[in-house]
């Protein structure tokens, strides 16, 4: 195990194409949308135990091209594990007055290194789960 990762237990997602990719992903996510009637949420150790919100991602991989959509998305499943059980250290590349970036890096199972993104607002104490992407 390299020293900062977080070593998940999940695979990336497998699949031929987007359309499976995605398909796949969005299950994930319905799990976690059907457990509340508002935004869907996973906790944080990290962030001791406080909600972070999942819906920021989706409008965020929305912007890109299908190419870096399928990319990204191979990763959902190992991020939200990460997010739900990381009590490493992150990265904190971003501060401004009205938010901050943490950086988590992670291990998948079949050992792809990748960096989980949440956005923290200062005022209000909210964090979003904003990206993943493969660590290259």
């Amino acid at each position: 195990m390299v020293d900062g990762y977080f070593k998940c237990k999940q695979e990336v997602i497998k699949g031929e194409n987007y359309a499976e990719i995605v398909r796949k992903a969005r299950r994930i996510y319905h799990t976690h949308s059907r457990q509340t009637r508002r935004d869907p949420f996973v906790r944080s150790p990290y962030f001791n135990k406080e909600k972070v919100f999942l819906n920021t991602f989706w409008n965020h991989i929305n912007t890109k091209r299908q190419k870096d959509r399928k990319r990204r998305l191979v990763f959902y499943s190992c991020a939200i594990e990460l997010i739900e059980g990381s009590r490493i250290q992150p990265e904190a590349p971003f501060k401004s007055k009205t938010e901050q970036l943490f950086r988590f890096q992670g291990l998948s199972a079949d050992s792809q290194q990748f960096i989980v993104q949440i956005r923290e607002e200062l005022k209000t104490g909210k964090k979003y789960f904003t990206s993943v992407f493969p660590l290259e």
